[in-house]
């Protein structure tokens, strides 16, 4: 959330903060995780209901964890308080007051669960007698180690500042930062002291982030089942009536439009066309052809005939051609 905030600011300042930030929140965020995932590997439990009086037991798991718990709170000395205060300054510089007071109510927070709560009941409360100790070497070097670069930064914080991306003359141990901080950490230890039972782990499941999509799927399941699926089934059986059925009737008609109209006229058609050109056919071959034919025929047979008429006797031609006029005198004269 630091982070994020820092870069909607956008200044050169906050852009630092959120920079050096980004890497004190991996060193405390792992160190915690270390340490709580030792007392649950060593103790077999995961429950505050289930631990307690674990700092006799598990001396350098708790004392890793403090520091841890102290730096994700922006306590001084330790790494996230020179990255925390130094976006709370920026947003300062930048006149948003409100951002700044959010910040540091959201710093305290996590103060009052991860560095009060929390460590309380596990490692103090009522005993639960669980036979525990340190975690292996390898983990214990590994929680060290992380601790130690916590309390290095928070003590040398120019350590970090020399890495960010933009030149800063900023000092995180001023005395309005320190007493500010202090003061909120201050206030908040003590209600928690006074508030504790308050605070005090109970047996039962809580509530966590899954509840409210289990519950909102419910919803979303009743929202589909009753009001949708009626609304679904109305749409579909008006789709089908108003639609579907009509639709489909005008594909049956249609369909039959084509088979018996359409194709009808086009056989027809095919039919009547197949019946002219065989009639054509016939008259061509039997009329025309025919008719052709029977003259040819006639021309020669007349040719013949008129053939036997030339004798090559000029007597006979003389007598055809007295024959001749005579006819045409008497044809003009009666």
């Amino acid at each position: 959330g630091y982070m994020v905030a820092a870069v909607g600011m956008g200044e050169p300042l906050a852009l630092n903060g959120a920079a050096a930030h980004a890497f004190s929140h991996i060193l405390y965020k792992g160190l915690l995780m270390m340490a709580m995932g030792s007392v649950i590997f060593m103790t077999g439990k995961r429950k505050m209901t289930e631990l307690g009086g674990l700092h006799k037991s598990m001396p350098i798991t708790f004392f890793c964890y403090i520091i841890g718990a102290l730096s994700i709170a922006g306590f001084p000395l330790f790494s996230g308080f020179v990255s925390k205060s130094m976006i709370i300054s920026a947003a300062g510089e930048s006149h948003q007051s409100m951002v700044m007071m959010l910040l540091t109510v959201v710093s305290c927070g996590t103060f009052l669960y991860t560095g009060l709560k929390l460590p309380y009941f596990v490692f103090f409360g009522k005993d639960s007698h669980i036979a525990a100790a340190d975690p292996p070497s390898n983990m214990r070097w590994g929680m060290g180690f992380a601790a130690a670069l916590c309390f290095l930064i928070g003590i040398f914080p120019n350590l970090l500042y020399r890495a960010l991306p933009f030149p800063t003359d900023y000092h995180p141990y001023t005395m309005a930062h320190v007493f500010s901080a202090l003061q909120m950490l201050f206030l908040t230890a003590l209600s928690f002291f006074f508030l504790k039972k308050l605070f005090k782990p109970r047996p039962f499941i809580s509530i966590d982030l899954d509840w409210f999509y289990r519950k909102g799927a419910g919803i979303v399941l009743f929202i589909a089942k009753r009001p949708l699926a009626l609304y679904e089934g109305l749409v579909t059986e008006a789709y089908k009536t108003v639609l579907i059925a009509p639709a489909k009737q005008i594909a049956e008609w249609s369909w039959k439009f084509d088979a018996y109209v359409v194709d009808g006229l086009v056989n027809a058609t095919g039919l009547l066309t197949i019946l002219e050109s065989r009639v054509s056919e016939i008259f061509d071959v039997r009329v025309v052809d025919g008719v052709v034919n029977g003259l040819s025929t006639l021309l020669d047979a007349g040719s013949k005939k008129c053939r036997k008429w030339q004798t090559g006797l000029i007597q006979n031609y003389i007598l055809a051609m007295v024959a001749g006029i005579t006819m045409l005198a008497i044809f003009f004269v009666f």
